[in-house]
C-alpha cells in the first residue's frame, strides 16, 4: 500500500510541475542507479512485464520504478529501451519492408488502403510500409521514402 500511495503522490506532483513548475529544471530525474535502464537485459523487462519476479533485487528495484514512475528516468536511457526493444522485434521476426509498396490513388485513398492492407498478416504490420502514390491517369507518381509514406498516413488520417 506504502509503495502505490507514494507513487502516486509523486506522480501528482511530477504533473503539476510539468504544468507549473515549482522544482528545478531535472528534479525528478534520478541519479545513475546501480542498474540503469539502457543496461538491462531484455530478456529481464520481459521476465518484469510477465510478472515474473527478477532474482537481482537491484535490478528488480530499477525495473520497478522504470514501471511505475519513469519519469525519473532520463528521456535518452527511455529511449535507448524502447530502439533496443524494437530492434529485437524487428530481428526476431525478420521483417524490414513490406515486400511491394501499397499503390494509392489520391482520389479513392481510404479504400484503397483497405483494400491493400486489411488482409495482411498481423507480423508483416511491424515491417515498414512503403507507399506508392497512383496519379489519375494510372502513372506511379514520383517520391519515394519516408515522405510519402508520412504524407499518406497525414491524408488518411484527414479522410477517416
Amino acid at each position: 500500500y506504502l509503495k502505490a500511495a507514494a507513487s502516486m503522490l509523486l506522480k501528482r506532483l511530477y504533473n503539476m510541475d510539468s504544468r507549473r513548475a515549482f522544482c528545478p529544471p531535472g528534479h525528478f530525474v534520478a541519479e545513475r542507479t546501480e542498474f540503469w535502464p539502457s543496461d538491462i537485459p531484455l530478456e529481464n523487462l520481459d521476465q518484469y512485464l510477465s510478472g515474473i519476479t527478477v532474482a537481482n533485487p537491484s535490478l528488480q528495484r530499477t525495473l520497478t520504478l522504470l514501471h511505475h514512475v519513469p519519469f525519473v528516468v532520463p528521456f535518452e536511457h527511455r529511449v535507448l529501451i524502447f530502439r533496443n526493444y524494437i530492434n529485437r522485434d524487428a530481428d526476431r521476426s525478420g521483417i524490414d519492408f513490406w515486400s511491394e509498396p501499397i499503390r494509392i490513388r489520391r482520389n479513392m485513398m481510404f479504400e484503397d488502403a483497405y483494400a491493400d492492407m486489411a488482409l495482411l498478416p498481423a507480423a508483416t504490420w511491424k515491417g515498414r510500409l512503403r507507399v506508392e502514390f497512383i496519379s489519375s491517369q494510372g502513372t506511379p507518381e514520383a517520391g519515394f521514402g519516408d515522405g510519402v509514406t508520412k504524407e499518406f498516413l497525414t491524408s488518411l488520417c484527414k479522410t477517416s
